[in-house]
């Protein structure tokens, strides 16, 4: 998921902003799942190979058409008896997310990210949050929302994806999965709406 997370917030043109470092990809494994698209990453104002606690600045990303590959996620267990539980891992179907834009505005060392993918068949994902930087990027604190609006019909079309979706939460009166996530980059974890 937080392949998904950062995906979204590498989304997003503006035309009356100075250009910055211009970064193109056509795949993306930074985080987990495998993204394929035009994707167009754009950094201004400040290095984010650099101290980002202090940073000020923008990323914004572009990726039209966007996919995320069918994959297998194993996930990382504490014990080597809980690793045996988690077996050969869960298997992570193809998702079209269509067009993926997003922002992430930095003030001194704070971030405001929004994201949105929308256009594919089966799924609208939205995000929005903060991020208060850190001197190294996996300690940073996060405190972000992920809201998953599944087609009427992915059950049929995509069960895997929908089976995905339904373990993250309960679905609210309109349909939607609003999953909250907190912490350290780092660590990142779901809040508990149950």
């Amino acid at each position: 998921m937080l392949s998904i997370v950062f995906a979204a917030a590498a989304c997003g043109r503006s035309g009356s902003t100075p250009p910055g470092k211009q970064i193109h990809l056509e795949r993306w494994d930074g985080a987990g799942l495998p993204v394929v698209g035009d994707i167009d990453v754009t950094v201004r104002g400040f290095d984010p190979g650099g101290d980002l606690s202090t940073a000020t600045g923008s990323v914004e990303l572009v990726c039209d058409p966007c996919v995320i590959e069918g994959t297998t996620i194993v996930p990382r267990m504490p014990s080597s008896r809980a690793q045996a539980f988690a077996g050969e891992g869960i298997t992570f179907p193809r998702v079209d997310l269509g067009m993926v834009r997003g922002t992430l505005t930095v003030t001194g060392g704070r971030g405001t990210i929004e994201g949105h993918a929308a256009g594919g068949a089966g799924l609208e994902i939205v995000l929005s949050g903060t991020i208060a930087f850190a001197p190294t990027l996996a300690a940073s604190e996060a405190d972000l929302k992920l809201v998953f609006r599944p087609a009427p019909d992915l059950a049929t079309s995509s069960p895997q994806l929908s089976s995905i979706i339904m373990i993250l939460g309960p679905a609210d009166a309109s349909g939607a999965v609003p999953v909250e996530m907190k912490g350290p980059l780092g660590h990142l974890r779901p809040v508990s709406r149950r």
